[in-house]
């Protein structure tokens, strides 16, 4: 799995530089691609690998050549394939140095005997499963955090459209109670307006029936 790592990484960033663009280049088209250019790249890395002895440098070398594979194959399938051919039959006529360099590391050796031992064609085919099922994975990615944010927009909607009901409910009531205050406060003047009313007559009915002395 560790001989994937750089080309998964890679994939990463070919997958999520697709999904900005859409409208990417075709698969057959070259433009831009220097095979002569990334070869040489390569080739360097690994001669710089070499001159160091450092097995992890070399491991490096191999795997950001991998990953280049990677980059190559949104490009041109078939220039991928002959980017990958030529860096092998580079390392295979190197591979007394690079299998000095490292040395028993077995990880290394592992890593270069995978590289120089298959078939471009297998490598190509690894490495696109990386891609196809890096890009699914981010794909479903971007779909559930849309159908995530869908939910919790319609979750706030609702909360808010709760929120103005009961808003309005609470409103409702609150004048209800006022107007039923009001009334109280007019039925209460009205009674005691009665109450005077009544009592003023009373009195006025007694005077006048002492003044009658029929009282």
């Amino acid at each position: 799995m560790k001989k994937l790592l750089f080309a998964v990484v890679a994939a990463v960033a070919i997958v999520l530089s697709a999904c900005s663009n859409k409208e990417s280049k075709p698969a057959d088209s070259t433009e831009g691609v220097d095979v002569e250019a990334v070869v040489s790249d390569a080739t360097a890395g690994l001669d710089a690998a070499m001159e160091s002895g450092d097995a992890s440098k070399l491991q490096e070398a191999i795997e950001a050549a991998k990953a280049k594979v990677a980059e190559l194959l949104e490009e041109n399938p078939e220039t991928a394939k002959e980017y990958l051919t030529r860096v092998q039959e580079y390392v295979k006529a190197n591979l007394d140095k690079v299998t000095a360099v490292a040395g028993d590391n077995e990880l290394v050796k592992s890593a270069v005997s995978a590289f120089v031992e298959q078939p471009a064609e297998s490598i190509i085919s690894t490495v696109q499963g990386a891609l196809n099922s890096v890009k699914e994975t981010g794909e479903k990615a971007v779909d559930d955090t849309q159908e995530a944010a869908k939910a919790k927009m319609e979750q706030v909607k609702s909360d808010a459209e709760a929120k103005v009901d009961q808003t309005v409910s609470d409103a409702k009531e609150k004048a209800n109670e006022t107007v039923k205050e009001q009334e109280q406060k007019v039925k209460d003047e009205v009674s005691k307006g009665a109450d005077k009313v009544n009592s003023e007559i009373s009195k006025g009915a007694d005077k006048l029936l002492k003044g009658a002395g029929l009282k």
